[in-house]
């Protein structure tokens, strides 16, 4: 009891004091609701504390939110395991944003699933104009990244001093590489960029033409 304590007050610890947008849910509950987010989390979504907690996450999803996407993260959720998705998401205000969201899930010390972590990126205003008329590829995170990023977790909560921002800047730094790692390995589908485009930001390739596209949800 007392070590799972001790999970719970580093998760808190790190999410009140990153300036990641981050959210805890409790897959235990029904309709898995948030029971932990951040600042920054209600700058990202504009919505208040009161407005969110105890909600599901998908109060954020709207008519152009791709049901593929949404299904895929409902099929990891229900598999225990952690995601990364590009997915449209709604702003309070009504205003799309394209989302790059990542989740992951937390273990006990016995190995069962005590909570999801959830992060989110606004980078809608990172993509080129044209990038929003196209197909590209699921952000992709491998089974032996996604193992290494649960386990360095499990370890962070387990001797996080949560009297500081330890516990916050140890996940903001993991979660960015985790992120960089998905970014990287994104691919845009084969001739999908108008000719005379300007590069593509950091963190986007053009596919290999000869291997094939990768499956994914349409742009939105």
């Amino acid at each position: 009891m007392a070590e799972q304590d001790g999970i719970k007050k580093a998760l808190l610890a790190a999410i009140a004091h990153s300036t990641e947008p981050l959210v805890l849910s409790d897959p235990r509950q029904p309709d898995s609701p948030l029971i932990a987010i951040n600042a920054a989390f209600e700058k990202i979504s504009g919505y208040p504390r009161d407005e969110i907690l105890g909600r599901n996450c998908r109060f954020l999803q709207g008519p152009d939110t791709d049901p593929v996407t949404r299904a895929r993260i409902g099929q990891c959720v229900r598999a225990e395991e952690g995601c990364i998705e590009w997915i449209v998401n709604y702003h309070k205000s009504g205003k799309a944003f394209w989302n790059l969201l990542f989740i992951a899930p937390v273990f006990d010390a016995e190995g069962r699933m005590k909570y999801y972590l959830g992060n989110q990126l606004d980078i809608t205003r990172g993509f080129p104009d044209w990038l929003g008329e196209v197909t590209f590829g699921r952000a992709h995170m491998s089974a032996e990244v996604q193992a290494q990023f649960i386990d360095a977790l499990q370890g962070m909560l387990l001797t996080a001093d949560v009297s500081g921002d330890a516990p916050a800047r140890a996940l903001e730094t993991m979660i960015i590489t985790a992120r960089r790692i998905a970014e990287l390995s994104t691919q845009l589908e084969p001739g999908a960029a108008p000719a005379g485009s300007p590069p593509l930001p950091i963190g986007f390739r053009p596919a290999d033409p000869a291997q094939s596209a990768p499956a994914g949800p349409a742009a939105l």
